[in-house]
């Protein structure tokens, strides 16, 4: 092979993988979307079984479960 369809070989390469990427793990990505699909069911019948609407066994994709108000006020001054 010549440099010339090397170099367009490795860009394609990169660009394939970028394409993948982005199918994968963006907001509307293939994982995201199974893990909600996933999830939502699970939580639901939980919220049933519980009774109480916020009871969620699994969490939301990107939920940290830390409330950032609340957490970028502390005047504790401590460590």
């Amino acid at each position: 092979m010549n440099s010339i369809k090397k170099v367009f070989l490795i860009i394609g390469v990169l660009m394939l993988a970028f394409i993948v990427w982005s199918i994968v793990f963006n907001d509307g990505g293939v994982v995201r979307t199974a893990y909600d699909a996933i999830s939502t069911p699970i939580n639901s019948a939980w919220q049933t079984v519980t009774g109480d609407p916020d009871a969620m066994l699994l969490p939301d994709w990107g939920d940290t479960g830390v409330d950032l108000e609340d957490n970028l006020n502390d005047q504790s001054g401590g460590f």
